[in-house]
């Protein structure tokens, strides 16, 4: 019992040690058509079980959208488009994603 105890410990730790969170976050805006788009670098092996599993954009620090993502667009990113028509000069967008097993990351842009 004592091994299989440590076996599953051990295993759980080392599932944990290869999941990760995201590399890095490239956010641009248009301002002519609004649209926000983010790329999420998040390399893995099995974007069906090791993905970016959500997404939040925040304006000026106050949640204006999530989204839940059931697998990653390849196996090195995932892409992001969205519509945020309120979105003025001199204002703070944020996006902020999730790895499926562990580990967020979060990109700011002032937009000018």
């Amino acid at each position: 019992m004592k091994k299989l105890f440590l076996c599953l410990l051990m295993f759980s730790f080392t599932a944990t040690a290869l999941a990760h969170s995201p590399t890095h976050i490239e956010v641009s805006f248009n301002r002519e058509t609004k649209i926000l788009a983010a790329k999420i670098i998040h390399p893995v092996e099995k974007p069906s079980n090791h993905y970016i599993e959500r997404v939040e954009i925040f304006l000026n620090g106050s949640k204006i959208l999530r989204h839940e993502i059931s697998r990653q667009d390849t196996e090195n990113e995932q892409v992001v488009l969205y519509l945020i028509p309120d979105v003025k000069t001199g204002d703070e967008l944020s996006v902020r994603a999730y790895c499926s097993i562990t580990g967020e990351k979060e990109k700011k842009i002032k937009i000018e």
